[in-house]
């Protein structure tokens, strides 16, 4: 039923880049199009990686891990993080450029697992910005949707659309995930681990060329009725 969705979210007009972590063409210490502490310091440091054994749909899916960093321990312990753009270093950890993007997408799904040693969630931050200034509502910057422990694959989703100030398309998206809510410098359970492998859009109201092609699908599962399997 996830991969079901995936594949039909996937096609509503914009998505999130390398939506599925799957590609990491570029070098390991990162997806494409997103940045990790391990692409920020150039160098594995075992706060975020890729995982071909635990995963929905796909050969991978993304792990992002709170941990100390070995040989640092200034650091403490870093709550694991993946951004989506190119990322430079604050005294507040990473700060991503986020993605070109130009669509108001309605509700946001994301498939994860999370589990924690301790009383930890983990958390995915998204932000919308025209021109440098956010899109959302006066005085919200950033939507934030915890994720408590789930020990089987699971999906969480939050609604934007109420978010939104006026009728302003943005320019740039931006979407972090953190293995720890409490994500600042040295902040995190050391063990949460975050597994994520679709972060998605969904759109009610499509442009109209994709609202034709949406139009035009047919989707069939079977056997109808069924008490455990569908195709």
């Amino acid at each position: 039923m996830l991969t079901l969705l995936a594949c039909i979210l996937s096609l509503n007009a914009q998505q999130v880049p390398n939506q599925s972590f799957d590609s990491w063409t570029v070098d390991t210490l990162a997806p494409d199009g997103w940045s990790t502490y391990e692409s920020l310091f150039g160098m594995p440091v075992g706060l975020a990686g890729k995982d071909a054994a635990d995963k929905v749909y796909g050969p991978y899916s993304l792990r992002i891990t709170s941990d100390s960093v070995p040989g640092q321990p200034s650091y403490g312990v870093l709550s694991g993080v993946c951004g989506l753009g190119s990322a430079t270093n604050s005294l507040q950890g990473p700060v991503f450029s986020g993605s070109a993007f130009a669509y108001k997408p309605d509700t946001l799904y994301l498939l994860y697992k999370y589990t924690t040693p301790g009383i930890d969630s983990a958390l995915l931050l998204i932000k919308m910005t025209n021109a440098g200034t956010g899109i959302f509502t006066s005085g919200l910057t950033t939507l934030g949707l915890p994720l408590d422990t789930a020990s089987q694959w699971s999906l969480a989703y939050t609604v934007i659309t109420s978010f939104y100030a006026g009728a302003t398309l943005p320019d740039t998206l931006g979407v972090r995930l953190y293995s720890s809510i409490n994500y600042g410098p040295g902040g995190g359970i050391k063990g949460s681990v975050l597994h994520v492998d679709g972060v998605l859009f969904g759109y009610v109201s499509l442009p109209s060329g994709l609202q034709e092609v949406a139009n035009k699908l047919n989707v069939t599962l079977f056997p109808n009725p069924a008490s455990d399997m569908i195709t």
